[in-house]
């Protein structure tokens, strides 16, 4: 199986194609065969593939012959709304707002060595923040996991006001509010966040500020698109100096537990090792993705041992764990959504676990 996964995963090509890659495997010692299934990450993201998911078990359960679900807008279509509405958005007032919600932020690592690491060569740590350490939280977990990547990385370098590029899915914004619920593509969408924790003495003082932040800039990952990839942003503005952030953040949200597992379909173990080709450049010195399963938060943090050793990530990502597990503990701060239209309320409630069908 892991032969035959890899293989596959060289074979798709973004460029020439093909994208999507498929072997039936006959297994000597299983009366079955298994499908395996594999399509480049260019073409899609993580709600994409639970899409493909539904649409495989009603193809090949036991109703095959089931009418698949209307379908929502195109990804082509999207994407010819994005490319006008960067041609009709005003850049030098969207500019400015980003310039504001920047502010001094600068890069996280000043004094690294000048190399351009291979994903081939990155290393992957990983924590766990168990279930009752969770249980009773309030504050979003994003937020929370967010204050101790900003503190904890302020302790490590010394610098109290950064920027680093947060992952969202891209398919709630602001800017186009129309429905993709039921469309494959690529939508991540990423945009910087300042973590400012100058003046705290503690990371629960922090974690205000950092919800404030994220509450800012929720739904607005695509303004950021339209000034950095298409050219919305004016050539002279200062915006454009902007050093690139060298840590990204990913949460991919919560993952549920106690339910039956589905009998058709898994994803095939190990495989999120393949997102990326080993071959190519890292865009980030630090990488940072969590999820809760199974009722326990999974932190995982990529880095290239050649830029910073090991036992430096090893503490930073210890103390940022302590950090999350003494803010989870803490004692609930009410949160209020009020004045919130349809789509910033769901956006809101993704961030705190709740799918988009929920």
């Amino acid at each position: 199986m892991d032969a035959v996964e890899s293989a596959l995963h060289r074979g798709v090509d973004a460029a020439d194609g093909p994208i999507v890659r498929a072997a039936l495997l006959r297994l000597t010692d299983q009366p079955r065969t298994q499908l395996v299934l594999v399509i480049h990450h260019a073409a899609v993201d993580g709600v994409s593939w639970r899409i493909i998911e539904d649409d495989l078990v009603l193809l090949l359960g036991p109703d095959g012959g089931s009418a698949l679900p209307a379908r929502t807008m195109g990804f082509f279509d999207w994407a010819h709304r994005v490319a006008r509405r960067a041609e009709r958005v005003d850049g030098q007032a969207l500019a400015d707002a980003w310039a504001a919600r920047l502010g001094a932020s600068g890069a996280v690592f000043a004094d690294v060595p000048d190399k351009q690491p291979r994903e081939g060569d990155a290393v992957v740590l990983t924590r766990t923040v168990t279930a009752p350490a969770l249980g009773g939280a309030d504050a979003s977990v994003n937020e929370v996991l967010l204050t101790a990547v900003g503190w904890s990385l302020s302790r490590w370098t010394g610098r109290d006001d950064i920027a680093i590029d947060v992952e969202g899915h891209g398919r709630l914004e602001r800017e186009l509010p129309v429905d993709l619920s039921r469309t494959v593509g690529w939508f991540t969408a990423i945009a910087p966040l300042r973590l400012d924790v100058a003046g705290c003495d503690a990371p629960a003082d922090a974690l205000p500020r950092v919800r404030k932040a994220v509450e800012d800039t929720r739904g607005r990952h695509l303004e950021w698109g339209l000034l950095r990839h298409l050219g919305a942003c004016p050539a002279d503005h200062p915006l454009r100096a902007l050093p690139e952030r060298q840590v990204s953040f990913n949460y991919l949200g919560v993952f549920a537990a106690g339910g039956e597992a589905n009998p058709l379909l898994s994803a095939v173990p190990g495989s999120l090792s393949a997102e990326q080709s080993p071959d190519s450049r890292r865009r980030y010195l630090i990488d940072v993705a969590a999820q809760v399963s199974a009722g326990d938060l999974e932190l995982a943090v990529k880095f290239s041992p050649d830029v910073h050793p090991r036992a430096d990530v090893e503490r930073w990502l210890d103390d940022c764990v302590a950090v999350v597990t003494g803010l989870l503990a803490a004692e609930p701060e009410p949160v209020v959504l009020a004045d919130l239209d349809h789509d910033e309320l769901a956006m809101a409630l993704q961030e705190v676990g709740f799918g988009f069908d929920d």
